[in-house]
């Protein structure tokens, strides 16, 4: 499990643009943290620096001790995965099971570890029927997934997920959710780039709101929608409900629900 430190980085792109400013952060290991904020924030180019994709132009991101400008992007590709919001830019191979054997495989990880891994990470995902396919012969809802199981293949302590709750229907939200819950299970740290609020009000334990490349707020999701996440962000739907039936504070729908449990001889 690693401890991600994000010191002072900034990041110009080549054509002039600042997309990042004096970004500080602390991500503790084993935490869910929802990357939030409008469009343009500098959400995808901080999950860029954290993943190795980019360095930033000051400042400095640290993994487990590591500062990322001083190591090859492939060695922090072992430390943290990234899962692209559109799959299509994301998935290569010529069948499903290339696909998600190529990054542990690519990790040096023997044969028999590289087996073990695709297998559970296809039978997790509802996939292990189609490793044979080639990936644009699936549905758009199975290529998703095989992108997701492509980096829980790897088992990195670190996962980026953009946007995983786009266009699910019922039952891949509940695939989604079943990995979440496997990721607690082993500990590992979650980054979750999203601008679903109910998801965040559900599932992660801390929000990180950028706006203008600059941190704007930090903190558990109930402070933070309490104070109010600002212009492009909704408060969740359980948040709007629980004020209305005066449970300030309630964030999650199965605390609201018991909140609105009679008590012992009502």
């Amino acid at each position: 499990m690693i401890e991600i430190r994000v010191e002072g980085a900034g990041f110009d792109y080549p054509d002039g643009t600042c997309a990042l400013q004096q970004v500080d952060a602390l991500i503790p290991a084993s935490s869910t943290v929802a990357l939030a904020g409008p469009n343009g924030a500098g959400k995808t180019t901080l999950a860029r620096l954290l993943n190795g994709l980019l360095v930033p132009t000051r400042g400095r991101v640290v993994l487990d001790g590591i500062d990322t400008s001083q190591v090859p992007a492939s060695r922090v590709a072992g430390l943290v995965g990234y899962v692209f919001q559109n799959p299509r830019r994301q998935v290569f191979a010529s069948t499903v099971a290339e696909e998600v054997s190529f990054g542990p495989r690519n990790l040096g990880r023997s044969e028999t570890q590289v087996e073990a891994a695709v297998q559970a990470a296809l039978e997790e995902l509802d996939l292990a029927s189609r490793a044979g396919c080639h990936p644009y012969e699936l549905s758009q809802s199975e290529l998703r997934r095989v992108a997701l199981a492509s980096v829980l293949s790897m088992q990195t302590p670190v996962l980026i997920l953009d946007e995983p709750t786009a266009s699910l229907d019922g039952a891949d939200q509940e695939r989604l959710l079943r990995v979440m819950a496997g990721l607690r299970r082993r500990g590992a740290t979650v980054l979750v780039i999203t601008h679903d609020m109910d998801f965040v009000a559900e599932e992660c334990e801390r929000m990180l709101v950028l706006r203008g490349g600059r941190v704007a707020a930090d903190g558990p999701p109930e402070v933070v929608f309490a104070a109010g996440p600002g212009p492009g962000l909704e408060r969740p739907a359980v948040w709007r409900v629980a004020q209305a039936l005066d449970r300030p504070g309630v964030l999650r729908s199965a605390a609201l629900l018991e909140s609105l449990r009679p008590g012992p001889g009502a």
